[in-house]
C-alpha cells in the first residue's frame, strides 16, 4: 500500500493494508525472496501505526479511510481528546549479511589493487558517523551457538537472527566470552531495557554487556584468533614399568618381558616438562564424533549432510538434518506422537517422517517453544524456513 525507505539504516518498509491475512504476507515474503534471491532478506513488524510516514489519501464523512479502518478517539487523564490511528503490519526488506560481506570483500580487493598500482599514494580508512549498531560482549555457558542467538533475539525483541553478528562459534561445554554486534539497535535503547534483557538471558546462562556504538557488523570470518584458559582437575600421571618373568621346564627356559601401567599423583615439574614438549613439537589434533559422527551408532552423519549439499541435493540435506543422528526416530514403540516417554525433538522427527516431510506446521507444533528445547534450534530454523518459503525451496530454508 505504501513504501518508506530509511536511508540511514538502508531498510525499506513496505506498509501493508490493515487486516492483511498471514497467508497473503507470506506470499509477499516469497515473492521478494524469488526476485532478490540470496541478496535480500525480509522481516515482519506488527502493530505499526498506519499513518506513520503515510499521508492521508482520503477520508469519508464517517472518519474511515479508503481501507475501511476507523480512527479511535479517547480521553486522557487531563480530559483532552486524542486520536489513535489504526495499526498495520510492515514487511522490512534489506540486504542480507552475506551480500554485505561480499561487498566489503570486493571493496577491500579494489583497495588492495589500488595500493599495488600506486604504493606511494596515501590512503585513509573509510569511516561513517552512522553508528546505528552496538558492539556487545557476550558471555555464555552451556549454550550452543544457535540457541544463544535465539535467546538474544527473544530478549532484545529483534526482527530476525541475522541481526546478531558473531565472528565465530564458541564451545558449548565452556565459559566463553566473545564480541557480538546488534544491528539497528542503539546503545541507549539497549541500556534502557537492560534489566529485562539480562533477566531473560541469565536464566539461560548468558550475559550481554553493551560496549559502544559502531557502524559495522561482525560476520563469520572476521575472527582473528582465540585465547583459551584450561582448568585440569585431579590430574594423574601414567607410569609404565617393565617386569621380566622366567619360566623353566625340563627342556628349555623362557624369558618374558611384560609392561604394566599404573597411575600416580602428577607433579608440577612433570606438567611443565610436557607443556614445553608441546610448545616445541605440537600435538596431533584429533577429530572426534563431534565433527564426523559415530559410524556405528549414527545413521545420519554430518558428512552425509555435507555430501548432499555438495551434490546440490538440498531436499536430501534438509531431510537428513531433520532426521538427526541415531536414526532420527523415537526409541519407544508407542504410536502416540506425544507420549511422555519421548522428547519434543523426537516427536517432531516422528511427525516429519510419518508425513514424508509435508506436515511442516505439525512438526513445528510438536517441537514446542524455543526456550524449552535448546538443542533443537537448527531443526526449528529449518522448519520455519520451510514454512515460510515452501517445501519446494529447501535451499532458502537452509540459508535461514
Amino acid at each position: 500500500n505504501n513504501i518508506t525507505c530509511n536511508c540511514n539504516t538502508k531498510v525499506v518498509w513496505l506498509y501493508l493494508k490493515p487486516n492483511v491475512s498471514r497467508e497473503r504476507r507470506r506470499e509477499v515474503h516469497h515473492f521478494i525472496s524469488q526476485q532478490g534471491h540470496k541478496d535480500l532478506e525480509t522481516g515482519t513488524l506488527n502493530d505499526v501505526p498506519y499513518y506513520t510516514n503515510v499521508e492521508h489519501e482520503h477520508d469519508d464523512d464517517d472518519g474511515n479511510d479508503d481501507n475501511g479502518q476507523q480512527e479511535q478517539e479517547h480521553d486522557d487523564d487531563n480530559g483532552n481528546t486524542t486520536t489513535t490511528p489504526p495499526t498495520t503490519s510492515v514487511i522490512t526488506v534489506q540486504w542480507s549479511r552475506k551480500s554485505q560481506q561480499r561487498r566489503r570483500k570486493q571493496q577491500k580487493k579494489r583497495k588492495f589493487l589500488s595500493n599495488e598500482e600506486s604504493s606511494s599514494a596515501t590512503t585513509t580508512k573509510h569511516t561513517t558517523n552512522n553508528n546505528n549498531n552496538t558492539l556487545c560482549l557476550l558471555k555464555k555457558r552451556q549454550q550452543e551457538h544457535l540457541s544463544a542467538i535465539h535467546h538474544i533475539v527473544t530478549a532484545l525483541k529483534l526482527s530476525r537472527p541475522s541481526d546478531v553478528g558473531l565472528a565465530g562459534i564458541k564451545d558449548r561445554q565452556a565459559v566463553t566470552y566473545q564480541f557480538c554486534t546488534i544491528r539497528h539497535r542503539s546503545m541507549e535503547r539497549l541500556l534502557l531495557k537492560q534489566h529485562y534483557q539480562q533477566e531473560h538471558l541469565t536464566q539461560h546462562g548468558m550475559e550481554l554487556t553493551p560496549l559502544e556504538p559502531v557502524s559495522y557488523t561482525l560476520n563469520p570470518g572476521d575472527l582473528k584468533g582465540n585465547a583459551f584458559e584450561l582448568i585440569v582437575r585431579n590430574l594423574q600421571r601414567v607410569v609404565t614399568s617393565n617386569t621380566t618373568t622366567t619360566s623353566s621346564s625340563r627342556r628349555l627356559s623362557d624369558t618374558t618381558n611384560k609392561a604394566t601401567t599404573t597411575t600416580t599423583t602428577c607433579q608440577k615439574s612433570h606438567v611443565n616438562e610436557m607443556v614445553q614438549l608441546i610448545r616445541q613439537s605440537g600435538f596431533i589434533n584429533f577429530y572426534g564424533t563431534q565433527r564426523v559422527g559415530d559410524p556405528i551408532k549414527d545413521t545420519v552423519r554430518p558428512s552425509d549432510i555435507g555430501k548432499a549439499m555438495l551434490q546440490q541435493n538440498f531436499s536430501r540435506a534438509v531431510d537428513l538434518l531433520l532426521m538427526g543422528r541415531q536414526g532420527g526416530t523415537t526409541t519407544t514403540n508407542n504410536k502416540d506422537h506425544h507420549s511422555p516417554t519421548t522428547t519434543p525433538l523426537q516427536q517432531m522427527r516422528q511427525v516429519y517422517q510419518t508425513s514424508g516431510g509435508s506436515a511442516v506446521s505439525a512438526a513445528l507444533k510438536a517441537l514446542g517453544g524455543g526456550s524449552r528445547n535448546n538443542c533443537s534450534s537448527r531443526e526449528r530454523t529449518i522448519l520455519q524456513g520451510l514454512k515460510r518459503y515452501g517445501t519446494n525451496q529447501p535451499l532458502l530454508a537452509l540459508k535461514c
